[in-house]
């Protein structure tokens, strides 16, 4: 998470306020009520860091929903549960974001949305641990394109991807849309799907 970003959302934050980690396993925000990723609660913490912001952990064993979160099924939480849910360098990893906006939008009032930049992503050598002697990080599936109030994802050429497949897809406040069908109703985004659904 991002250094002033992680401040930001601290000074936001009320002591109250219900928080979820969307694929927050390899260093999940401590102030998090609830974590909501595939992978289980106790290998937490995979990337050096550990996790991120002030101690102790909020969440625990028991508010850790360990699922794929690309699944075509409703997250398990009503609307607006959450005061807030943060995404921190997620989308660009998994094959479905428009399916986790969605439900962030539905699941929460606010969030928080951090994917590298094109910067990073299209740099040689990226001096991270996912970085080497290719073009950006050879695990992302999505490159991101940020705008003030969207997001767009374009499906990332890598050597193991099919000649000729490119997707790009947008993401609008309070949901998510493919490009051509961005259309908004009482402040959520509504989607028709590029096939029409």
């Amino acid at each position: 998470m991002v250094v002033e970003s992680l401040e930001r959302l601290l000074a936001r934050l009320g002591d109250g306020d219900r928080v979820l980690d969307i694929g927050g396993w390899a260093a999940p925000l401590n102030r998090a009520d609830w974590v909501i990723d595939l992978m289980p609660y106790e290998t937490r913490g995979a990337l050096p860091v550990g996790s991120f912001g002030p101690g102790p952990e909020r969440f625990c064993a028991d508010t850790w929903v360990q699922r794929d979160i690309c699944a075509h099924d409703p997250y398990p939480f009503d609307d607006d549960f959450f005061d807030f849910a943060v995404c921190t360098f997620t989308l660009e990893d998994i094959r479905d974001p428009i399916w986790v906006c969605e439900e962030m939008s539905r699941i929460a009032r606010a969030g928080l949305i951090e994917v590298p930049s094109l910067v990073d992503e299209l740099s040689w050598n990226v001096p991270e641990f996912s970085g080497g002697p290719w073009v950006g990080h050879d695990h992302h599936r999505w490159l991101c394109f940020t705008g003030p109030n969207s997001i767009e994802f374009m499906h990332r050429r890598t050597p193991s991807t099919p000649s000729g497949a490119r997707r790009c897809l947008r993401a609008a406040p309070r949901g998510c849309v493919p490009i051509s069908a961005c259309r908004f109703s009482g402040g959520r985004a509504t989607s028709r799907r590029a096939n029409g659904s």
